[in-house]
This record gives structure tokens, sequence and C-alpha cells, in this order.
């Protein structure tokens, strides 16, 4: 009988929420298969992680955990970031010199991240801007980087790491890197950049014909400090976000602008 006593619900104490409160919802698990930093957008278990964190507080159980500030503000960047409605901001007469080429033309059939990679792994044979000898004929290569611009994929910076990242090609990771640099606006740009400053792998392209060395670091520095890439006028900077501003990285920001002045 005194078990049954301390069994039944008169015998528990006072005030206890055993009952009254529904368990703690967990906090949601990052993706065990893909970098926190570069979610997979076709991946289920990034998908279910990005929901949880994106979801807003007053749908969260009261269990769940508050991000820090820092990781709040990360999310809030990121949400500022609508690449759905992005600009490719070159001036109008390379973008109809782009349009009437054949090669990008050609292009057109090309529909998928890969099968583009690919084609720039072949086909790209300088970075500049325009053929040798000829400042009217678009190059492969930045007919490939505007493709990337008009394909449904560059909606996410996520699918543009593909190329940044490209293991086999740095011709690949350059058109990436570049089609960034037209596209994404000047305050995310270091972001984007800083961890490929100090990148030492080795890149050979033809400028005027001649081969040139230099590095994959040399590239994304020249494109965050020359105003020109090539003949072509890059989108500017402010000079406050080349210097910093504040915020991590700021002295090597310094450092990379002073370079360009």
């Amino acid at each position: 009988e005194q078990g049954d006593e301390t069994s039944s619900p008169s015998a528990r104490p006072k005030g206890s929420s055993a009952a009254a409160e529904p368990p703690a919802e967990e906090a949601p698990k990052p993706c065990h298969l893909h970098p926190l930093k570069k979610p997979n957008s076709k991946c289920k278990f990034c998908k279910r992680f990005h929901e949880k964190q994106s979801a807003p507080a007053k749908d969260r159980s009261p269990g769940s955990k508050r991000l820090p500030a820092d990781e709040e503000g990360r999310g809030a960047n990121a949400e500022r970031e609508d690449y759905s409605k992005r600009t490719f901001s070159c001036s109008p007469m390379l973008k109809d010199q782009i349009f009437t080429s054949m090669y990008f033309k050609s292009l057109l059939t090309v529909a998928s991240l890969e099968d583009l990679i690919e084609e720039i792994a072949k086909y790209a044979d300088t970075l500049d801007v325009y053929n040798a000898g000829s400042s009217t004929s678009p190059s492969c290569f930045i007919a490939q980087v505007y493709r990337l611009f008009t394909m449904p994929q560059a909606e996410d910076l996520a699918e543009i790491q593909t190329l940044v990242d490209y293991p086999d090609s740095p011709v690949v990771r350059c058109a990436g890197l570049l089609y960034m640099r037209f596209v994404v606006p000047a305050p995310h740009l270091w972001d984007k950049f800083e961890e490929y400053l100090f990148d030492d792998t080795e890149l050979k392209h033809h400028d005027g014909g001649k081969q040139v060395g230099t590095t994959v670091g040399e590239y994304v520095e020249a494109l965050l400090v020359k105003d020109k890439y090539f003949s072509t006028p890059l989108p500017r900077i402010p000079v406050k976000v080349r210097q910093g501003g504040g915020g991590g990285g700021g002295g090597q920001k310094k450092k990379v602008a002073s370079r360009g002045e």
C-alpha cells in the first residue's frame, strides 16, 4: 500500500512541473557531411539545420538555445545577401559584346555547374576579358563567367564555392572568384576573399601572348586592390571597406589597401 501511495499524483511534491512542461526540444545539430561554413543546398541535413537556425524566435521551443551574438550577426548578414536579384556590375558595352558572342550563345546549352566547370577547364585559354590583340572580342573566360551569372544556381553562393574551391584547375577557381568580385557587394567582399589571400596555389595564364606565372592569392589580392581587371573597370570598393573599418582582419585589410594606393 505504501508503494501505491508514493506513486499516486497526490504524493508528488507540490510545484513539480514534470507533467506541466513538455520536454525541451533538442538544439539542431549541424550536418555531419558538410562543413558548417559551406553547406550543400541539396543536402537534407544541411537544409534541416538551416531551417532550424533561421526559424523566428517565437516559433522556437522554450528549451531551444539562443545563438551567440556574433553568430546571430552572421545570420543576419547572410539574410541581407540576397543574390536572387544579383547584378553583374560591368559596363553595358561589355555585356553587349558578350551577348553577341557566338561562343556565349553556345554556352546557353550548358545547364549544370559541373558541365560549366568542365567547359572552363577545357577552353579558358586566358584570364583576360578580351582575346589577345582585341578590345571588342570577349574571351571564352569572361563569357564563361557571365554564363555563371545567368545560371539559377548562382543565387546560392554556396554553389559558387564549388568553383572557388575546385582542386583540379586554378583557372576554374579564378572564374568563381571573378564572378564574386563583379556580383558581391563591397561590404561583403572581405569575408568572401580573406581566406584565399595567402593561397600559394600556382596559377599560369596567358597575357598578351605571353605566359604569366602567379598564385591564386596574388590573383585575389589584385581583385581587391586594383580598380581595373586588365583593362576593364571593376566595381568600386570604398576606402573604408578596404581599410577594414573595424572587425576581424582589419590590420590585414589595411596592408592590402596600402598596396592599391
